[in-house]
Protein backbone atom coordinates (compact mmCIF):
# COMPACT_ATOMS: atom_id res chain seq x y z
CA UNK A 1 0.00 0.00 0.00
CA UNK A 2 2.85 2.35 0.83
CA UNK A 3 4.11 1.90 -2.75
CA UNK A 4 0.75 2.97 -4.19
CA UNK A 5 0.42 5.96 -1.86
CA UNK A 6 3.96 7.30 -2.29
CA UNK A 7 3.29 9.02 -5.65
CA UNK A 8 0.34 10.78 -3.99
CA UNK A 9 2.52 12.13 -1.19
CA UNK A 10 0.74 10.55 1.76
CA UNK A 11 1.40 7.67 4.15
CA UNK A 12 -0.93 4.73 4.87
CA UNK A 13 -1.91 6.29 8.23
CA UNK A 14 -2.75 9.60 6.53
CA UNK A 15 -4.75 7.69 3.93
CA UNK A 16 -6.76 6.01 6.70
CA UNK A 17 -7.55 9.39 8.25
CA UNK A 18 -8.74 10.70 4.90
CA UNK A 19 -10.94 7.63 4.45
CA UNK A 20 -12.43 8.04 7.94
CA UNK A 21 -13.21 11.71 7.35
CA UNK A 22 -14.58 11.00 3.88
CA UNK A 23 -17.00 8.42 5.31
CA UNK A 24 -18.33 11.07 7.73
CA UNK A 25 -18.34 13.95 5.24
CA UNK A 26 -19.70 16.60 5.45
CA UNK A 27 -19.55 16.15 9.22
CA UNK A 28 -16.39 16.81 11.17
CA UNK A 29 -14.73 14.63 13.79
CA UNK A 30 -12.65 15.47 16.84
CA UNK A 31 -9.02 14.38 16.83
CA UNK A 32 -9.89 11.91 19.61
CA UNK A 33 -12.70 10.40 17.53
CA UNK A 34 -10.28 9.98 14.62
CA UNK A 35 -7.70 8.35 16.91
CA UNK A 36 -10.34 5.94 18.23
CA UNK A 37 -11.27 4.87 14.69
CA UNK A 38 -7.70 4.17 13.59
CA UNK A 39 -6.44 0.59 13.65
CA UNK A 40 -3.17 1.77 15.23
CA UNK A 41 -4.30 3.29 18.53
CA UNK A 42 -0.75 4.42 19.30
CA UNK A 43 -0.50 6.68 16.27
CA UNK A 44 -0.15 10.41 16.79
CA UNK A 45 -3.42 11.41 15.14
CA UNK A 46 -2.89 15.08 15.98
CA UNK A 47 0.43 15.20 14.14
CA UNK A 48 -1.02 13.32 11.16
CA UNK A 49 -4.00 15.70 11.02
CA UNK A 50 -1.61 18.68 11.09
CA UNK A 51 0.31 17.30 8.11
CA UNK A 52 -2.87 16.68 6.14
CA UNK A 53 -4.06 20.18 6.98
CA UNK A 54 -0.80 21.69 5.68
CA UNK A 55 -1.41 19.82 2.42
CA UNK A 56 -4.94 21.33 2.28
CA UNK A 57 -6.47 17.84 2.25
CA UNK A 58 -8.43 18.49 5.44
CA UNK A 59 -9.64 21.52 7.37
CA UNK A 60 -8.70 21.66 11.05
CA UNK A 61 -10.58 24.05 13.31
CA UNK A 62 -11.44 24.59 17.00
CA UNK A 63 -14.47 22.79 18.38
CA UNK A 64 -17.53 24.92 19.12
CA UNK A 65 -18.18 22.97 22.34
CA UNK A 66 -14.61 22.85 23.65
CA UNK A 67 -12.12 25.45 22.39
CA UNK A 68 -9.25 23.32 23.70
CA UNK A 69 -10.26 20.56 21.28
CA UNK A 70 -9.86 20.57 17.50
CA UNK A 71 -12.03 19.04 14.81
CA UNK A 72 -11.25 18.04 11.24
CA UNK A 73 -13.19 17.73 8.00
CA UNK A 74 -12.03 16.47 4.60
CA UNK A 75 -11.70 19.09 1.84
CA UNK A 76 -12.66 18.78 -1.81
CA UNK A 77 -8.95 18.32 -2.59
CA UNK A 78 -8.84 15.44 -0.10
CA UNK A 79 -11.86 13.81 -1.71
CA UNK A 80 -10.30 14.20 -5.16
CA UNK A 81 -7.07 12.60 -3.91
CA UNK A 82 -9.03 9.64 -2.51
CA UNK A 83 -10.75 9.19 -5.89
CA UNK A 84 -7.36 9.14 -7.60
CA UNK A 85 -5.96 6.67 -5.08
CA UNK A 86 -9.04 4.48 -5.59
CA UNK A 87 -7.87 3.71 -9.13
CA UNK A 88 -4.47 2.58 -7.82
CA UNK A 89 -6.21 0.59 -5.09
CA UNK A 90 -8.13 -1.37 -7.70
CA UNK A 91 -4.81 -2.36 -9.30
CA UNK A 92 -3.47 -3.48 -5.91
CA UNK A 93 -6.61 -5.50 -5.22
CA UNK A 94 -6.30 -7.16 -8.64
CA UNK A 95 -2.69 -8.15 -7.91
CA UNK A 96 -3.68 -9.61 -4.55
CA UNK A 97 -6.56 -11.54 -6.12
CA UNK A 98 -4.19 -13.05 -8.66
CA UNK A 99 -1.93 -14.39 -5.90
CA UNK A 100 -4.43 -15.39 -3.23
CA UNK A 101 -7.65 -17.40 -3.31
CA UNK A 102 -10.87 -15.98 -1.87
CA UNK A 103 -10.39 -18.27 1.13
CA UNK A 104 -6.82 -16.98 1.63
CA UNK A 105 -8.00 -13.38 1.45
CA UNK A 106 -10.77 -14.03 3.98
CA UNK A 107 -8.31 -15.76 6.31
CA UNK A 108 -5.84 -12.86 5.97
CA UNK A 109 -8.58 -10.31 6.73
CA UNK A 110 -9.60 -12.27 9.83
CA UNK A 111 -6.01 -12.33 11.05
CA UNK A 112 -5.61 -8.60 10.44
CA UNK A 113 -8.87 -7.88 12.30
CA UNK A 114 -7.52 -9.76 15.30
CA UNK A 115 -4.49 -7.47 15.35
CA UNK A 116 -6.60 -4.31 15.70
Amino acid sequence: MRQYLQPHGITPKQYNILRILNERSPESLSIQEIRDMLADKMSDASRLVDRLSKKALIDKFPSDQDRRSNRARITTAGQELLASISQDRKQLDAQISKRLSEEDIEHLNNLLDRLK
